[in-house]
């Protein structure tokens, strides 16, 4: 198999899809297919004009590559808008795939730190606060101060500190 075939596979893309421009750039094009219009939601197949753009995308095969996708434009003929092409592996307005996020947030789960999922991913640590931002829970739930303690034999409800609210104890099942 391969380097081009691989990389179809992984991304779940149609046969040539991508082309080697020069080394270790690739560029990757989907074929043109009838869209609906996100304004009138009628079919159109024209094609308005091409967009070039760069993706960070997982590392291969321990080699640094670029990846340049060139999106279609279209065009309806009912409203006279045009819009990008829909695909399952970019998100609007974002410059990394989807499966380099899904596999920068998997590093993070092996306790790497922020600076070291940075270098690996070829990333500022700011980008990378940024992703975890919005991937991390919300820990706003907590209430201002909290109260833990281990209790022996039977135990009554407890009051939380702050707003004098009944917590409960959750008995440890073996």
């Amino acid at each position: 198999m391969s380097k081009l075939d691989f990389i179809t596979s992984i991304l779940h893309l149609p046969e040539r899809s991508f082309r080697l421009i020069k080394d270790n750039t690739f560029i990757l094009t989907l074929p043109g297919i009838s869209h609906k219009c996100p304004r009138c939601n009628k079919p159109t197949t024209g094609i308005h004009s091409y967009r070039n753009q760069s993706v960070k995308s997982v590392f291969l095969f321990n080699i640094n590559y670029s990846l340049i996708y060139r999106k279609h434009r279209y065009f309806c003929t009912h409203c006279l808008k045009p819009f990008f092409e829909l695909n399952n592996f970019i998100s609007r307005y974002q410059r990394m795939s989807k499966a380099t996020i899904a596999s920068l947030v998997n590093e993070h789960g092996f306790l790497m730190s922020l600076t070291d999922i940075a270098r690996r991913f070829n990333i500022s640590t700011t980008t990378v606060q940024h992703i975890f931002k919005y991937i991390a829970p919300d820990s706003n739930n907590l209430s201002s101060a909290i109260s833990i303690d281990e209790f022996k034999g039977n135990a009554a409800p407890f009051p939380d500190l702050a707003d004098t609210k009944i917590s409960y104890i959750i008995k440890r099942k073996r």
